[in-house]
């Protein structure tokens, strides 16, 4: 299982599932759904980015977890991908 992310400036940090499940949380809360939506699809799509970390080794890119995040959410549920997105380009372009 990977261990690091690899953040875009280059610099490391330690992987920490629940900070990955509360940015979907949040983008599920950001697209209206309730409460027992926003933690089924949180878990749906940590278990599937979790699939991919933990075939990956020690280091994982952050740009590889959220594609894989954006790939799950875009087959669940395009609003919740859609708040990310949004999220992503008002936040941090």
């Amino acid at each position: 299982m990977a261990k690091s992310v690899i953040k875009k400036d280059g610099g490391q940090e330690e992987f920490q599932v629940e900070k990955l499940k509360a940015s979907i949380q949040n983008a599920a809360k950001e697209a209206g759904l309730d409460t027992a939506e926003i933690n089924q699809l949180a878990e749906k799509v940590t278990t599937k980015v979790m699939e991919v970390i933990n075939s990956i080794g020690d280091k994982v890119s952050s740009s590889r977890i959220r594609e894989k995040v954006l790939e799950t959410l875009d087959e669940l549920d395009n609003s919740v991908s859609r708040a990310w997105k949004d999220y992503d380009k008002k936040y941090k372009s």
